[in-house]
């Protein structure tokens, strides 16, 4: 396992990141159209209500969950505002946004989406979960460990040459048995 230095993840957390995000967004896109009064985001009431649970030394977890759903509601008329804002905007054209936002509006869609999917079906895990923002490949590695139950970042299979060299086989983002590399590495010393 080789550790990924990333903020321990909280979905209110990563939703607040991600409605900031859209925020930033419908700033840029409406800078850009003739349009005279720009959406509402309510960004200082959705901000206020994140600190006001983020703040609480124990938040329970009703109170956990009532500041998610507020955050995907922030964050479903956030994305409603970027989809009318795009359409001022001809199919083909340009949009006035910097490439690593397009790449941003495209993941805040998909923890949107993962997010909604696990507040409905009241679970905490889904596949393929988005934990980070910044570093949407990371994912959460279920190690069963005392002091530290879940770890993030990439897991190695590492193997030795016949010349006593050490040799990544294989590194990936998800969890992997590593015994299942052990035949061919066993071939590849021999050799």
């Amino acid at each position: 396992m080789a550790p990924q230095a990333i903020r321990y993840p909280t979905d209110l957390g990563l939703l607040n990141e991600a409605r900031e995000f859209s925020e930033r967004i419908i700033d840029l896109l409406f800078e850009n159209t003739d349009l005279k009064n720009k959406p509402r985001t309510y960004r200082q009431k959705a901000r206020k209500a994140y600190l006001a649970i983020v703040k609480k030394k124990r938040p329970g977890a009703k109170t956990i969950r009532k500041g998610i759903k507020q955050q995907l509601q922030y964050l479903r008329r956030n994305l409603g505002h970027i989809e009318r804002l795009l359409q001022h905007f001809p199919e083909g054209a340009r949009l006035p946004l910097p490439r690593w936002l397009l790449y941003r509006y495209w993941l805040i869609q998909h923890v949107y989406e993962q997010q909604r999917a696990m507040y409905r079906n009241k679970i905490n895990r889904c596949d393929d979960r988005i934990v980070s923002n910044s570093q949407p490949y990371v994912c959460p590695i279920m190690r069963g460990k005392v002091d530290k139950p879940t770890e993030f970042g990439a897991k190695l299979s590492v193997s030795l040459t016949g010349d006593g060299v050490a040799r990544v086989d294989h590194l990936r983002w998800n969890a992997f048995h590593e015994g299942l590399d052990l035949p061919s590495q066993v071939s590849e010393f021999q050799f």
